[in-house]
């Protein structure tokens, strides 16, 4: 690492000392454009920013409110989520050329972690129901996360079963527990899509089941285990799991900011319009909409309301 940070990464007091970082220093230490300074982040390598985003970008934020780390994540969805995922789906090359590098960096990389960071956000929820051209790649994004669980998961279960190196099950339970936890966000997403082999082949979900059922129970009541369970009980609608189908609709329905009128403290759950403009939250009335706009009280939705092209 060369990036002029510690291995380790900054401490939790110099984070402190960091201003917050925007919407535009996360899309350039992404590579997703270019820095307006001469600063060397867009000249980084791919290592290097998985690092900085790792160990300084999202701990750095992660210090503040939920409310302050969403107005920063609104607008990144908004402006840079699309490419994003296109990056994602189809990664730049890194320096190493040893295989097992490469197919652990198309699960691991910038780009991932920054979807595993803001899928819960109401814009991640309007891309992936959007038809629009720019959004043409989250009707796959499933089917390419699915695929490299599997290539991944496959090869790190005989560690996973039995442990030769001393942290290295940990690693592997983090990254893959991450990518799962994902997997199972884009399938709630599109519980009601018709034709689930549109968003998972059924021949892929079948080759993984065993995996995830395997995962749910050795770590049963750990992170891991606990992405594995909803992922399996979604794939299994023969085990009767019910509650796991209403748990994703719920899931479904929180992030596409629907259920109940966008004003802290409001209730109401029918005759909801939404936001011409944004689209991410609805509302009971226009008086609603419009306290909302300059909350006294917290976020305010002007702070995280933009127009997108998706």
């Amino acid at each position: 690492m060369n990036a002029g940070i510690d291995e380790d990464g900054p401490n939790r007091e110099d984070l402190k000392k960091m201003n917050l970082f925007l919407s535009e220093d996360f899309a350039v230490l992404l590579g997703l454009k270019r820095s307006a300074i001469n600063d060397g982040r867009s000249d980084l390598t791919e290592e290097e920013r998985i690092f900085c985003l790792a160990r300084v970008y999202l701990p750095r934020n992660a210090i503040e409110s939920e409310e302050q780390q969403e107005i920063v994540w609104s607008r990144f969805c908004a402006l840079y989520l699309p490419a994003t995922i296109d990056r994602f789906i189809n990664p730049p090359k890194i320096t190493s050329t040893k295989p097992e590098d490469v197919a652990r960096f198309r699960i691991f990389n910038p780009c991932s972690e920054m979807l595993v960071a803001t899928q819960h956000n109401a814009y991640f929820a309007k891309y992936l129901r959007s038809k629009n051209v720019l959004a043409a790649n989250g009707k796959i994004l499933p089917r390419v996360v699915a695929e490299r669980v599997a290539e991944l998961g496959f090869a790190w279960e005989p560690e996973l079963r039995n442990p030769s190196v001393d942290g290295l099950v940990d690693c592997y339970k983090s990254l893959l527990g991450s990518a799962v936890q994902l997997l199972s966000t884009l399938c709630a997403a599109f519980i009601k899509e018709d034709d689930q082999d549109v968003v998972v082949p059924k021949a892929l979900r079948d080759k993984l089941k065993p995996l995830m059922k395997t995962w749910a129970q050795r770590y049963e009541r750990q992170f891991f285990g606990d992405v594995s369970l909803r992922v399996w009980g979604l794939w299994s609608p023969e085990l009767g799991n019910g509650w796991l189908g209403e748990e994703a609709k719920k899931v479904r329905k929180r992030s596409l900011n629907w259920e109940i009128c966008g004003l802290p403290g409001c209730q109401v759950k029918t005759g909801l319009k939404a936001c011409g403009k944004c689209q991410t939250v609805r509302y009971c009335n226009p008086e609603h909409q419009r306290t909302h706009w300059k909350y006294p009280f917290g976020a305010q939705h002007s702070q995280m309301c933009h127009r997108t092209e998706y």
